[in-house]
C-alpha cells in the first residue's frame, strides 16, 4: 500500500486509473508547495539586499571623509610612482 496526501491507497482496490490520478494529485501538490518556498526565498534575497545596501550606505556616511582622503592619497601617488 502507498500513503499519498495520507490516504492509503491500493492499486488492486481501486484501479490503476485511479492510483494514477492520485498520483497526479500528489505531485501537483509538491510542485505548488516547491513554488510557495522560492517566494518565500526571493523575499528572503530581496532583505538581505537591502540589509548590505543600508549597511553599504552607513559605512561609507561614517567613514566617507576617511575614505575621500585615502583615494585621493593613492591617487596622487600613481604619477610619482611610474615617474622613476
Amino acid at each position: 500500500m502507498n500513503s499519498v496526501i495520507g490516504i492509503q491507497l491500493s492499486a488492486a482496490s481501486i484501479g490503476k486509473e485511479a492510483a494514477m490520478v492520485a498520483l497526479k494529485l500528489w505531485f501537483e501538490y509538491q510542485l505548488a508547495a516547491l513554488r510557495d518556498e522560492e517566494g518565500a526565498a526571493a523575499v528572503e534575497y530581496g532583505l538581505l539586499v537591502g540589509l548590505i545596501a543600508v549597511a553599504t550606505i552607513v559605512t561609507v556616511t561614517l567613514l566617507g571623509g576617511q575614505l575621500n582622503q585615502m583615494f585621493t592619497t593613492v591617487t596622487n601617488a600613481i604619477p610619482s610612482a611610474f615617474a622613476t
